[in-house]
């Protein structure tokens, strides 16, 4: 799946929902910064409920930490639970993951560090083709976390164009986290 092909699975009013991970970034861009292996989609935890009933019938199932999948009919789900596959139905591939994002009524939580947050009104941001994505401080902000070099060349295509504002948030952001990161040295 690519980004818009996750306009078309889940529309604009099922729930709130972001393109996550490197597709984000590339949308931010609206370029493609690099290949990419599969799509994530971030959505709300107090949302996986509606995630179930709009995917009626597919074949979804919750990571287990320590590996693996369970199958997953619904049920509230809690940390450390997180993550979710989907498929059209099983014996096919799997097409994308669904994150579950922890929020307060105005805050999104970074699931790492509970303490850093963001505006839940400015998780909203759209690009080509109205497609929805998270912002790219909050991507790269999970991309610093034990940065790939895949995470590198990302950071490297993107920071120069964060705003000044979202370049302040990720360098207090990754400060809180790591405060001898290298990236720090960049978001000056």
């Amino acid at each position: 799946m690519e980004p818009r092909d996750a306009m078309e699975l889940l529309g604009r009013e099922a729930f709130p929902w972001w393109v996550a991970g490197g597709w984000a970034l590339d949308v931010f861009l609206a370029s493609p910064i690099r290949p990419r292996k599969d799509l994530d989609i971030a959505l709300l935890r107090r949302d996986a409920g509606r995630l179930r009933s709009h995917l009626a019938g597919w074949d979804i199932r919750v990571a287990v930490p320590g590996g693996g999948l369970s199958e997953w009919a619904g049920a509230a789900l809690h940390p450390p639970l997180h993550e979710l596959w989907a498929r059209p139905s099983p014996g096919v591939p799997w097409v994308c993951e669904f994150l579950l994002n922890d929020a307060t009524n105005s805050r999104w939580l970074y699931r790492r560090d509970p303490r850093i947050t963001y505006p839940l009104d400015r998780l909203a941001r759209s690009g080509v083709d109205d497609i929805r994505f998270l912002p790219p401080e909050i991507v790269l902000l999970y991309k610093s976390s034990r940065p790939r070099p895949e995470d590198q060349v990302d950071f490297e295509a993107v920071h120069s164009h964060l705003s000044s504002t979202a370049a302040r948030w990720l360098r207090r952001a990754v400060r809180q986290t790591d405060p001898s990161h290298p990236w720090l040295a960049v978001l000056h």
